[in-house]
């Protein structure tokens, strides 16, 4: 017992260099072993729970210094691509120049020969009078086809456009980017091969946004079923969510990701997210995000980044996905305290739901976490080299 003593005021002393206030040694001879070795645990509980909020605060560090360096690698990228572009662009002007320029001096020198020998045009007319007829001349080709509704137009404009009609809803695109430039329901065909009918969302932020979840007014149930989430439901012209399978194919490549809300006193607000994939269904369709977060509703999903999708009847791979019933909502959950950083976009529609509701928690600029009802809340994606297309032709 005499050599426990000295041992246990040691390793005091010594943890006491780490910034702690421990008594002094000659207070801590006169404690009782007992008082001595519950002053040694409270000193040491407090040493782990610094050790641990560092811990959060080093994870956190370097979450966000891995999703500053995914977002300079996509930016360097995207600036090789705009460098390239303005190269192409550059030889694309001087041929272009140098054509009109050919075509200016052939003008030119043949309306120079036309002032000169207008008298042999004189001759001419004169010989086809004589001969009492005009010379037949083919005419134009014709510019345009009959219309109707079952007219196909030949487009040379885009070389995405699958099935070109007049109708544009009975059209089939590649992607919302090669839509026309008016939002609405579209038909769109993946690389798959598979076709879908979405709502291309055509004014915010360029346009060409592919919208894969939309809550407007409460018609469509959205605390669904595994199977339900994964196929999909709903119709693109209201409230509907697209499929996690479809969203699998659609960013297989980062997609940015755009999230529009407003709420019942119409005050509007977005958060953009520049990385965005879903994972398949091996990975229960985990979530994935990356770079630096832009808009003024402030970050409530940068939390989820690697969360798997959960239902109410999904399995429960993590302690999160309690969250489906908790929050009557299929979603990405992280969690479902009462913690600042969270969101309930897939939760019940209307007033009065609380914590069941739709909401996100910093909406409003809030700085406890705000469950205010959401009147409207769209998802939406666009791929990167739509938003290059965007960029290009901003320059």
């Amino acid at each position: 017992m005499r050599r426990i003593v000295p041992s246990l005021a040691l390793l005091v002393l010594l943890v006491g260099s780490s910034s702690f206030n421990f008594v002094s040694a000659a207070d801590f001879s006169n404690l009782n072993l007992e008082e001595q070795i519950l002053e040694i645990q409270q000193k040491l509980e407090e040493l782990f729970s610094t050790r641990n909020k560092r811990l959060e605060e080093i994870t956190a560090e370097n979450h966000q210094l891995r999703q500053t360096v995914e977002t300079l690698s996509w930016e360097a990228s995207l600036l090789d691509r705009s460098l390239n572009l303005l190269e192409n662009g550059h030889s694309i002007v001087e041929r272009n120049v140098s054509r009109v320029s050919g075509q200016f001096d052939n003008t030119m020198a043949h309306q120079q020969f036309c002032a000169r020998d207008g008298s042999s045009q004189d001759l001419l007319d004169d010989y086809y009078l004589s001969c009492g007829s005009l010379p037949s001349s083919p005419l134009p080709p014709s510019t345009t086809e009959a219309t109707t509704s079952e007219t196909t137009v030949q487009t040379t404009t885009s070389e995405n456009t699958v099935t070109t009609t007049e109708d544009p809803s009975a059209q089939v695109y590649r992607s919302c980017d090669d839509a026309p430039p008016i939002s609405g329901v579209y038909r769109l065909v993946l690389e798959s091969g598979t076709e879908i009918q979405v709502f291309c969302e055509q004014q915010l932020m360029g346009g060409g946004w592919l919208v894969f979840q939309s809550r407007l007014d409460g018609s469509v149930d959205f605390n669904r079923s595994w199977s339900d989430y994964r196929n999909g439901f709903g119709d693109a012209s209201g409230e509907y969510w697209l499929g996690l399978e479809h969203l699998v194919e659609l960013t297989s490549e980062w997609s940015e990701l755009l999230i529009d809300m407003e709420d019942f006193e119409r005050v509007t607000e977005y958060a953009l997210y520049p990385h965005f994939a879903v994972e398949d269904a091996t990975a229960n369709y985990r979530l994935r995000l990356g770079g630096i977060f832009e808009g003024t509703a402030g970050d409530s999903l940068g939390y989820y980044y690697n969360e798997r999708f959960s239902t109410y009847d999904s399995e429960r791979l993590t302690s999160h996905a309690v969250c489906a019933e908790t929050l009557a909502s299929g979603f990405w959950h992280y969690s479902c305290g009462d913690s600042l950083n969270r969101n309930n976009l897939n939760g019940i529609y209307g007033h009065g739901h609380n914590q069941k509701g739709i909401w996100w928690g910093t909406f409003g600029g809030s700085t406890t976490q705000n469950r205010n009802p959401l009147k409207a809340v769209r998802m939406m994606i666009r791929n990167h080299e739509e938003a290059e297309s965007f960029a290009e032709r901003m320059i």
